[in-house]
């Protein structure tokens, strides 16, 4: 199969962009954070919603909604010696699928935040998480607001829409 004048380029950025998110699931499953928040830009938002179809971080709560300042004090808190939450060591396993260019953009999931991005990146996540003889299963629909940097991406807007985000459940120890 050949492809087509301009495909090759579309598909070596789409194999790029797969690379990028597979890194991003690892450094979380390494707990490698200092690597894992280099990812992000310096004006980013992380954003899990709490309900189906949220449409903003600031009108409902959220099971994420923080900025870069907040990232970096959950990765303090979470690798501090003495943290309670980690008593029992939170283990994490990130499978990525189904990764594309958003269809549509990303119009209507970025809660009013209007990151400025080159592209949208969507994908399907499975979350395996292991902590105190218990697993917890999360998976759902991710999207990341990329900008080109070098070589690269950063993250500017990362949403993650969980399939059971508005069940009852214990407070997620780690990122998602």
């Amino acid at each position: 199969m050949t492809l087509a004048p301009g495909k090759l380029d579309a598909a070596a950025e789409l194999r790029a962009l797969e690379q990028f998110l597979y890194r991003e699931a690892m450094l979380l499953d390494d707990k490698r954070w200092p690597d894992w928040l280099a990812l992000y830009s310096e004006d980013c938002f992380y954003w899990v919603p709490s309900v189906v179809g949220q449409k903003d971080p600031v009108n409902t709560v959220s099971l994420y909604a923080e900025d870069r300042m907040r990232l970096e004090m959950r990765v303090i808190r979470v690798t501090h010696p003495h943290a309670y939450s980690q008593d029992f060591p939170t283990r994490m396993s990130h499978v990525v699928g189904n990764v594309m260019l958003d269809p549509e953009g990303g119009r209507g999931f970025d809660g009013g935040l209007a990151p400025k991005a080159d592209l949208v990146v969507r994908s399907s996540v499975q979350i395996l998480e292991f902590r105190k003889e218990e697993q917890r299963l999360f998976g759902g629909t991710v999207r990341h607001w990329l900008r080109r940097a070098g070589g690269d991406f950063r993250i500017v807007l990362k949403r993650i829409d969980l399939v059971n985000c508005d069940a009852p459940m214990e407070v997620v120890q780690l990122f998602l």
